[in-house]
């Protein structure tokens, strides 16, 4: 299994050293199960600071150049604080296609009615043309590899509602 280490500055403009098991590449994302993180993780690239090739190495420079980090040649989203705009669709590249697994019944139907709000098309299954998987608590890992394996990103619940409000997969993590 491939893993890969790296130092990143996230939304929030904190930098610290990752680590993602089995990552997936998009244009624009990175993203796998992060170990440090306990879950599934969307990592932008142009937030790549510099790639290791132990996780101490990457721990050890990000703490280094934290302090003295230059957050201004990074691109970071505005934050929305107009409660008018929670419901306001992000603009998206053409229509987004998600599918939703691991949730309970009310939970699932809240959050499809929220993606169709936002002018996402809810699938039933996971499809070639599948952009995002949302997954709860009770999701599988077959099915997230899956998605993942084509190119899909994987978003957990409070990730997707952040994606609705602001446009953009948040990467904001602890």
């Amino acid at each position: 299994m491939e893993t890969i280490y790296f130092v990143y500055i996230s939304a929030d403009k904190k930098v610290a050293a990752y680590a993602v098991n089995n990552p997936s590449h998009s244009e624009r994302y990175v993203q796998g199960f992060s170990p440090s993180e306990s879950g599934y993780r969307a990592f932008r690239k142009d937030r790549f600071i510099k790639s290791f090739e132990r996780f101490d190495d990457a721990k050890k420079h990000a703490d280094l150049i934290a302090p003295t980090i230059d957050a201004s040649q990074y691109i970071f989203p505005e934050k929305r604080h107009d409660s008018l705009r929670k419901y306001d669709a992000p603009v998206f590249d053409g229509e987004f296609e998600i599918y939703f697994t691991g949730f309970k019944k009310a939970d699932k139907d809240r959050l499809i009615e929220r993606a169709k709000l936002a002018g996402m098309i809810v699938r039933s299954e996971v499809t070639v043309n599948l952009h995002l998987l949302c997954y709860g608590y009770n999701a599988g890992t077959k099915k997230m590899e899956l998605a993942r394996m084509k190119g899909t990103i994987v978003l957990n619940e409070d990730e997707l509602l952040s994606l609705i409000e602001t446009g953009e997969i948040p990467d904001i993590y602890s």
